[in-house]
């Protein structure tokens, strides 16, 4: 499905051949979507792994993985992909451990490679982030090409438990010293979204879950952190109106945006419908405003029926998730900062940035205007990768 810039309008592509998935890596890279290993809806680990041309709209096929993955984060370094972590099945004992492995893809010879690197442990569920294609300035030293990864699960003794670990990956790095250890996250946290700004130096932490096995409202992060390269700590700096795990976020044109994730029946239970309803029509009421849209008798019906299949008692569950567990509709955003504050003189400034101001974001419609109620709970956004192209 992919969205238009302002996440309104919605285009569904379907690969022919590949089976539905879950738990499995996106990046994107010049003009191309991958997506690596993952599960199937019956939990079967995967190795096929394909790509998407956004220049013809189709899909092709890749070189499957040498064993099925799941649960793993996947990055996009120029011609490059790296795969980090996951649970990873061994063909001897048909057992999925934690993996700490690095696995490489060359997209010009189409072939996979165990990287000499390791994670420093296993991890699974953990968000990975590039944090620039230009560089970025950390500890007084410009880096182009860093990895961040934030939060997951990591092994204590017999179990998996949440990490508050953050740390930063160099793949060009020789020397053993691969891996630098950041200030820990505020709290544990499993499959976050991360975010990077570079004209202020600094990353977003967004939502999360803190509980394994919890499906109640507080095991759902509904806070947005900020780590700071400058000062080298996390604050918190809002809030998200709709708890969620598993999202995606981005910085775009001064804006932070979070989409797509995981929530609960309860955050959408205690959200007034007043709320829901101008979030759904949110552009359509902007429009009348104008004068460029006559409301019809259908226009005025489709609040009441959206906020019907929103209630508990009617919300039709995707199959890959059990009650009270739905995906997030609702994207949210927030102004970083105004446009005049973007200049090259300022990239370095140290002066205390204001509380980001929320955007009204509406629900994603179809190109024919209906609504987009997606079964599916994973979102991936290309374009601060498209943006940094130009």
């Amino acid at each position: 499905m992919v969205y238009n810039e302002d996440l309104s309008v919605a285009t569904t592509y379907t690969p022919p051949y590949a089976a539905s998935r879950v738990h499995h890596g996106v990046a994107a890279s010049l003009n191309w979507i991958y997506v690596v290993g993952g599960e199937s809806e019956e939990g079967e680990l995967l190795n096929h792994c394909s790509r998407f041309s956004l220049t013809d709209l189709v899909w092709h096929t890749m070189s499957e993985l040498d064993s099925p993955r799941s649960h793993h984060t996947l990055i996009c370094i120029e011609n490059y992909l790296y795969v980090f972590g996951g649970y990873c099945l061994n063909w001897a004992t048909n057992y999925s451990p934690a993996s700490d492995s690095i696995l490489t893809y060359d997209i010009c010879t189409n072939k996979w490679n165990n990287s000499n690197h390791k994670l420093p442990f296993g991890l699974v569920d953990t968000c990975a982030l590039l944090l620039t294609h230009k560089g970025i300035y950390i500890f007084h030293s410009k880096y182009l090409c860093l990895i961040m990864f934030a939060g997951g699960l990591e092994e204590y003794g017999d179990e998996m438990r949440p990490s508050d670990c953050a740390l930063l990956y160099d793949p060009t790095e020789e020397d053993g010293e691969n891996f630098k250890f950041l200030p820990k996250l505020p709290m544990p946290l499993i499959s976050v979204a991360l975010a990077c700004d570079t004209v202020e130096n600094q990353v977003f932490l967004c939502g999360g879950r803190m509980s394994v096995y919890g499906s109640e409202l507080d095991d759902i992060s509904n806070k947005v952190f900020c780590f700071n390269f400058s000062t080298n700590c996390w604050t918190q700096v809002t809030v998200l109106d709709f708890p969620r795990y598993n999202a995606f976020s981005f910085v775009l044109y001064d804006r932070l945006y979070v989409i797509g994730g995981i929530t609960i029946d309860e955050v959408i239970e205690n959200t007034p419908s007043s709320l829901l309803t101008s979030l759904i029509n949110v552009d359509h009421e902007d429009s009348v405003m104008v004068g460029q849209i006559t409301t019809t008798d259908n226009d005025q019906n489709i609040s009441p029926n959206l906020l019907e299949q929103f209630s508990v008692g009617n919300y039709i569950r995707p199959n890959i998730l059990q009650a009270p567990f739905r995906p997030c509709h609702f994207s949210e955003g927030w102004q970083l900062r105004s446009s005049s504050s973007t200049s090259s003189n300022n990239l370095h400034r140290t002066s205390t940035q204001s509380r980001p101001k929320r955007l009204k974001l509406s629900l994603a419609k179809y190109e024919n205007h209906l609504p987009v109620i997606s079964r599916c709970y994973a979102a991936y956004c290309i374009a601060p990768y498209l943006n940094c192209m130009k």
